[in-house]
């Protein structure tokens, strides 16, 4: 399963990675899966590299919160790992503060301003995905 998992990441270019904050950072379950994927496999011809399922993905970051903040520890906690892995993370990033009120009915985002914030970090991580992964 975990050698799936590293296919899965590395076969896309870009990722929107979305996280609620837990105690000022990511959380666990985040972390975990990160590991299991950057591990490498001895002896593996694909895997033996654990930066291969990261290195020059394109990665925009969106939290959660219920706080004021919105989550923005976690992700500048996150940052750093993923560049640590050879993703490029991109710098427009969103935390949503009070989280548990930021829903109607249907599940979608109540207020405008934040739908635009996350419309706007998925646009510039389709864009700079675009940009590092042209094909000449």
């Amino acid at each position: 399963a975990a050698l799936r998992l590293k296919e899965i990441f590395h076969a896309h270019p870009g990722w929107i990675v979305c996280s609620p904050e837990y105690n000022g950072s990511y959380t666990a379950l985040l972390k975990n899966t990160i590991d299991w994927v950057s591990s490498p496999v001895k002896g593996h011809p694909q895997w033996s590299s654990g930066t291969r399922p990261f290195a020059d993905k394109v990665v925009g970051l969106l939290s959660a919160s219920p706080g004021a903040l919105g989550g923005v520890r976690s992700l500048s906690h996150l940052a750093p790992l993923l560049a640590n892995l050879q993703c490029w993370v991109s710098p427009m990033q969103f935390a949503l503060a009070r989280a548990a009120d930021a829903f109607d009915a249907q599940g979608q985002l109540a207020s405008e301003a934040s739908r635009a914030s996350v419309e706007a970090v998925v646009q510039k991580v389709l864009w700079a995905t675009g940009k590092l992964h042209a094909t000449a």
